[in-house]
């Protein structure tokens, strides 16, 4: 009987074949993750920009809203310089003194009154809830209209 010599071999670790599928699923699994969270914050940031602009444009929708339901003879046009599409609104505010008016007439006389302080040519004023243009100030108590008062 010939007893041969069996040498058995154990290898500790594994074969490279299974290293290369333990990186790739690694890879994967890393990779769908990165994906997944990249994901999330494009739409947090978006959702982020939506609320600013939704907030801006109700801001925006109220300013319109109180011009609309306001006194639209306090708008006037750009100056020369400017698109001719866009108005502002004009500062308000009450004059002192009492006018007095003729039908027909351009011409407005003050009581009380400092025209010249107070106004300049091209000026926009309301009287008894009329819009003018004042074209000339002739002095602290006469100032000449753009057009006749009705």
């Amino acid at each position: 009987m010939k007893i041969e010599n069996w040498k058995l071999e154990i290898r500790n670790g594994q074969s490279i074949l299974e290293v290369l599928v333990a990186v790739t699923i690694g890879a994967i699994i890393i990779g769908s993750a990165t994906g997944a969270i990249i994901m999330a914050i494009n739409v947090n940031l978006q959702s982020r920009a939506t609320q600013v602009a939704t907030g801006y444009a109700q801001e925006a929708l109220g300013n319109l809203k109180s011009v609309a339901e306001g006194n639209w003879l306090k708008l006037y046009s750009v100056p020369a310089k400017g698109p001719s599409t866009q108005y502002y609104l004009a500062p308000y505010k009450t004059l002192s003194g009492t006018v007095t008016v003729t039908s027909g007439s351009p011409s407005v006389l003050g009581t009380g009154t400092t025209f010249t302080t107070d106004l300049v040519a091209g000026d926009n004023i309301i009287i008894n809830s009329m819009p003018f243009t004042v074209s000339v100030v002739n002095s602290d108590t006469s100032l000449t209209l753009s057009s006749n008062y009705p």
